[in-house]
């Protein structure tokens, strides 16, 4: 993938090449990217999801994506899905993860998989019991892959 980054207004973006097994969203409440393994190493590959900016930047991202499969010699070196992983359960992890699906053509794209990563004990722990049936019903039938009791 390559990424474009910029310092700030009047700086040039500086463009350079990063390679990652999965791209992570992170939707929580807070974020602690220390706790998760190899995140400082690689703040590129996560993306925190609370901004306009943060919302942009995802945008873009996908965009990348977008480029990476529709080229013909990446799909023919790619031997297995790429793994798009949204953490957290919650009303806006789920909402995301469903247009990520979405996006990529639902459960019949081979060439992406969108799995959502719930610490919890069940996707939507806190919603009523109606909006938790409907939300991890529509996911499993949208083709995302949910996880719960899951850390990353």
């Amino acid at each position: 993938v390559i990424v474009s980054k910029s310092g700030g207004a009047g700086d040039a973006a500086a463009v350079e090449s990063l390679d990652y097994d999965a791209l992570i969203v992170a939707t929580g409440a807070e974020i602690s990217l220390d706790a998760v393994p190899g995140a400082m190493e690689n703040e590129n590959a996560v993306l925190p999801f609370y901004t306009v900016e943060q919302a942009m930047e995802l945008k873009r991202r996908l965009a990348l994506l977008d480029v990476y499969l529709e080229d013909d010699a990446m799909q023919q070196q790619q031997q297995q899905p790429v793994n798009v992983v949204v953490v957290g359960g919650g009303y806006s992890g789920v909402e995301l993860a469903l247009n990520l699906v979405d996006r990529f053509g639902g459960p019949n794209n081979d060439n992406v998989q969108v799995s959502l990563v719930h610490r919890g004990s069940q996707v939507l722990e806190y919603a009523t019991e109606h909006n938790r049936k409907q939300g991890t019903e529509r996911l499993e039938k949208a083709g995302g892959n949910g996880m719960a009791s899951t850390s990353v």
